[in-house]
């Protein structure tokens, strides 16, 4: 048995059968019917998809079942690597011949370069545990696809970089329906017309470019919250090597070095506590940024506040990597079963060493070697930052564990630096203290804060009102038809209600011609949502827009289908074609 993919591709850069995003079409063929190892092949396809992260359980009964794992693949090893695919796609039986059995497969996607990787990959290991024995399988799964899937993440890591936040900024779009104008690499246009919102990371049209210049600078940022009467630590600039380490005198051991310009916990090392070791962070530092500040160390735990719009909409603790001692085990085993953790838990096959000059400083630096033995309980950092880069670990706290005068605190700073989404980190001993009591300093006003898909979420509810979505209504019309609507749209848009219509011949808002004509229904359609101005929209698209780029919207509130008549048999059928094309992507669909 052998699952066949055709090279000739089409693309809908619209929207077909309820796949929210743009898809791709691909006729695919399998050579016989006989899947010999089912029960087993599905086993082993589910232990491959919850290394990818997906978890729900895959079941192989016949050749569609086949095809679906090959699609949910495809899709899981894009997601694996930060490409927020969305996880619906629609397969059709095709007319069959006797010896091979044909279908088509219609799959989301977002890099053509990265899906054509990963559908590659999909479809080599199919094919490698279809046509393999039993006792081979096992060995196929734990040697090969290790390879095949370290190899395309290589691969796709070259062409494309997606940050946490735009991957979980889209699947928040998927998971509370707002639509997304633009799945631009560095942005996301999110919402229709009036209630449209740009999101970059956590960055939106309505943040202060002056308040992100700011932020992005610690120097200013850490004389700004002095000037304001906040807990900040004193910093330098470093020019070279000579007055880093007078400098570090007069501030006095344990000291921090660290980038002026760059965030997430880039080149930052903390608790530095003698001339040699600040010597060798400064050097790699160096490598990261050419703009060095050093500052003193304080003690105590790190907390990050993120804030929206001047409240705190969540709180967590960060802890370095390290290990904790159980009375038994030396260091080096400890070390050891970590890295084994690490590698066990990790998705993407790969993981950096963790025993390596960086840890053996801190080891030596709390006067241990790799054959010491903790005490138990006793927890020993092996990384100088604590950020999800350097594997640091996140706690979520409640926010009612800190005290009133430190969430009052962040209050003042997010509108002190005019960010409507800001991450604020905080040294303090004990978070139910308060900073006016306790030896404390803010250590960094991150104006991009990377955050997780809950966070995020309850963001976009908070900024993005009605789900981003206006009133909007769809005329699909026979091509022969098409002129004869054209005139009827002004009328019709008059009748809805519409502020906003739009057909090839080009865009009206409030009454006002705003664009020449367009090369179809299709793109007119998809620039009239872009406008700010557009309050409740009306659409005309012609059925060669549908069968060539599919829906303008992934969501309308009611489209209108004219039938053709009965004399035009190639139309019918394209009537036919597109009715199942449409139907999922409303729930009013009236047939004229």
């Amino acid at each position: 048995m052998k699952i066949l993919v055709s090279q000739k591709y089409k693309i809908y850069s619209g929207f077909v059968y309820g796949i929210r995003q743009q898809s791709v079409l691909i006729e695919l063929g399998i050579t016989s019917d006989n899947i010999t190892y089912s029960k087993n092949l599905g086993q082993l396809i589910n232990v491959l998809l919850r290394k990818l992260g997906f978890h729900k359980k895959v079941q192989i009964t016949g050749l569609t079942s086949v095809l679906e794992s090959l699609a949910i693949l495809t899709i899981q090893f894009q997601r694996s690597q930060n490409i927020p695919v969305f996880t619906k796609f629609k397969i059709i039986k095709k007319q069959s011949s006797q010896n091979e059995f044909n279908y088509f497969l219609f799959i989301p996607f977002l890099n053509i370069k990265a899906f054509n990787l990963s559908i590659t990959c999909a479809l080599n290991i199919l094919n490698n545990l279809l046509n393999a024995h039993v006792e081979d399988n096992e060995i196929i799964l734990s040697k090969d696809i290790e390879k095949f899937i370290t190899e395309l993440n290589l691969s796709i890591s070259k062409i494309y970089r997606s940050g946490q936040n735009y991957y979980h900024l889209i699947n928040s779009c998927f998971k509370l329906n707002i639509p997304i104008q633009d799945f631009d690499q560095n942005k996301i246009k999110m919402g229709l017309g009036f209630q449209s919102n740009t999101f970059k990371s956590t960055i939106t049209s309505r943040t202060s470019p002056i308040a992100i210049e700011l932020a992005s600078n610690k120097s200013e940022s850490t004389k700004l919250l002095q000037r304001a009467g906040m807990p900040a630590p004193l910093n330098y600039q470093v020019e070279n090597s000579k007055q880093l380490h007078e400098l570090a005198s007069k501030i006095g051991y344990p000291v921090v070095v660290k980038p002026n310009d760059k965030d997430r916990g880039e080149g930052v090392f903390a608790n530095i506590t003698d001339q040699q070791t600040l010597e060798w962070c400064y050097q790699n530092t160096l490598n990261i940024s050419k703009n060095i500040l050093i500052e003193k160390h304080y003690e105590g735990s790190i907390y990050r506040f993120t804030l929206f719009n001047d409240e705190v909409i969540k709180l967590t603790r960060k802890t370095a990597l390290g290990i904790r001692g159980d009375g038994i085990s030396s260091i080096s085993e400890l070390l050891n079963s970590l890295e084994r953790s690490i590698k066990k838990r990790n998705t993407k096959f790969s993981c950096k060493l963790i025993i390596d000059e960086e840890a053996l400083g801190l080891i030596k630096q709390n006067g241990f070697s790799l054959d010491s033995i903790l005490k138990n309980n006793y927890f020993l950092p092996i990384k100088r930052k604590n950020n999800s880069s350097a594997m640091g670990s996140t706690e979520v706290l409640d926010v009612k564990e800190s005290h009133t005068d430190n969430l009052k605190l962040m209050s003042r700073v997010s509108k002190l630096f005019e960010l409507d989404i800001v991450g604020i980190d905080f040294i303090i001993d004990e978070i139910g203290k308060s900073w006016l009591e306790s030896e404390s300093a803010i250590c960094d006003v991150n104006a991009m804060p990377q955050s997780d898909p809950r966070t995020l979420e309850k963001i976009l509810k908070l900024s993005i009102r009605n789900s981003g979505r206006i009133p909007t209504f769809l005329v699909v019309a026979p091509t022969d038809e098409f002129l004869k609507q054209e005139k009827q749209l002004e009328f019709l848009a008059k009748e809805l209600r519409c502020n906003g219509y739009s057909s090839k011949k080009g865009i009206f808002i409030n009454k006002i011609r705003v664009s020449k004509e367009y090369q179809s229904g299709f793109h007119a359609a998809k620039a009239m949502v872009l406008d700010r101005a557009l309050e409740r929209g009306l659409f005309l698209l012609d059925y060669k827009d549908i069968l060539t780029h599919g829906l303008n919207l992934e969501y309308l509130s009611i489209i209108k289908i004219l039938k053709p008549s009965k004399e035009s048999l190639i139309e019918l059928k394209q009537f036919e074609l597109i009715l199942e094309m449409i139907k999922p992507h409303t729930k009013i669909l009236e047939i004229l």
